[in-house]
């Protein structure tokens, strides 16, 4: 992509902005960091003005100087995915029949992600503590009692899995074990 202007920048910001609003498919045919590249740059997620965005341009482009070569060859790529998704939005309207399941090449299914330009804290935390709560519910208690195979006896054992107690007979009282 040749050097960019303040108005070819807004002029490709505007319809990327569109493109999220309406059509993030287009932007799965993407890698993650080639999406969070044009997000970084274009901040098409975003409600800026123009004068925020060519602010922001300015100070990211000094932070990252290769941000905006990247960026500009993520939306080659996704000018073409975009390209698609149009071509084959039209071929569906132009048939009626319902679209039927179909499947990749050897029949596997194929799977796009669309990255979250930002990370959503809250959603993080209610997965982190839904799989704590999973685990503990899950949790199978930890049994101190072992029985020694060679010798029948029941071995009680301490947090760090050392031998505290024995039981010669179940029933009986069990006693230190030997030094």
């Amino acid at each position: 992509m040749s050097r960019s202007t303040n108005s070819k920048y807004l002029q490709t910001h505007h319809p990327l902005k569109r493109l999220w609003q309406h059509a993030t498919s287009a932007y799965d045919r993407l890698t993650p960091t080639e999406q969070w590249q044009l997000h970084d740059y274009f901040r098409p997620s975003k409600d800026l003005t123009d004068a925020e965005l060519l602010a922001h341009r300015a100070a990211i482009s000094k932070e990252r100087p290769t941000l905006p070569q990247q960026a500009g060859k993520a939306l080659v790529k996704l000018q073409g995915a975009a390209a698609h998704v149009a071509l084959r939005g039209v071929r569906m309207r132009k048939q009626p029949k319902a679209a039927k399941y179909a499947r990749g090449k050897r029949g596997q299914i194929q799977v796009y992600g669309v990255v979250k330009p930002e990370l959503d804290l809250k959603a993080l935390a209610r997965a982190l503590l839904g799989i704590a709560q999973d685990m503990e519910k899950h949790k199978q208690p930890e049994s101190r009692y072992v029985e020694d195979q060679s010798t029948g006896q029941r071995l009680i054992l301490d947090d760090d899995s050392r031998v505290i107690r024995v039981d010669e007979e179940p029933g009986s009282e069990p006693t230190a074990p030997a030094a």
